[in-house]
């Protein structure tokens, strides 16, 4: 029979029990408790955003793209010769003998500033000699020796003529536009006898019909170089009121028996006036 061994000393299991204490300290005190979990202190670091260190802009910026270079383009109708001078300019000439400049002010670096003539954006420049007179209806006459040879239909869209020097016609604008150069306003002239007297039948091109007043002034250029007799002032005032009142009607009649009455009287007379 197996006799037992002696029982663990006292101390023995003061020790051990010790140990055990000792253990489970070390064991807490490896673990987070919830409080330190959520300290930041506690919480790995996460790197921050990089901030720009790019310098503040200083005021510069990138050249401006330069403007259309703006060629001289010859403009061409009977023996009248302008120069258009406007970046991306067209010339196109007419079965009728008219040349329709296309032009777009917009592209150049502006009225007043641009490459062309006296530094408009788009202009056009006469021949040594001769002149440009701009009319309230935006149209424009060539004149040589203060004749009428030619004229320019007042432009399209909301473009304008301006004068900057006798010889030079600048085209302002911001936006494409063109006009038509005419130097034939007489397609036929006939005389006849209406309302008891002599009545001139014009036949006026299309190109005057629409023309105004630079259209009144090439026809009548036309008229009196042809017969000096025509130049009276009843005669003019009467083309001035067909061209304004009547401007599609077939034939301009104008009798030189009807009275001068004046330029306003002419118009109330629808043309017509008899005293």
């Amino acid at each position: 029979m197996h006799r037992p061994g002696p029982s663990p000393r006292p101390h023995a299991r003061l020790v051990a029990g010790a140990l055990l204490a000792v253990a489970l300290v070390s064991a807490c005190d490896a673990t987070p408790s919830a409080d330190d979990a959520a300290s930041p202190s506690s919480a790995p670091t996460s790197a921050a955003p990089a901030t720009s260190d790019a310098p503040a802009p200083d005021g510069t910026s990138s050249p401006a793209p330069e403007a259309p270079t703006a060629k001289p383009v010859a403009v061409r109708a009977g023996d009248v010769t302008l120069t258009l001078t406007a970046p991306d300019a067209t010339a196109d000439p007419g079965r009728d003998g008219t040349a329709t400049v296309t032009v777009d002010p917009g592209t150049a670096t502006g009225t007043g500033s641009g490459t062309g003539p006296a530094g408009a954006a788009a202009a056009l420049s006469a021949a040594p000699g001769a002149t440009f007179t701009v009319h309230t209806d935006g149209s424009a006459t060539v004149e040589q020796d203060g004749v009428a040879v030619g004229g320019l239909t007042s432009p399209t869209g909301a473009a304008r003529f301006r004068l900057v020097d006798p010889g030079v016609l600048a085209i302002d604008g911001d936006a494409p536009t063109s006009t038509t150069l005419g130097t034939t306003g007489v397609q036929d002239a006939a005389w006849g006898d209406r309302e008891g007297g002599d009545s001139l039948a014009v036949t006026p091109t299309d190109w005057a019909r629409r023309a105004g007043q630079a259209g009144v002034d090439v026809v009548w250029a036309g008229l009196v170089a042809d017969d000096p007799a025509l130049d009276t002032p009843t005669m003019h005032d009467q083309l001035v009121c067909h061209a304004l009142g009547a401007p599609d009607k077939a034939t301009w009649n104008l009798e030189p028996w009807r009275p001068d009455v004046g330029l306003l009287q002419v118009l109330a007379a629808r043309c017509n006036p008899t005293a």
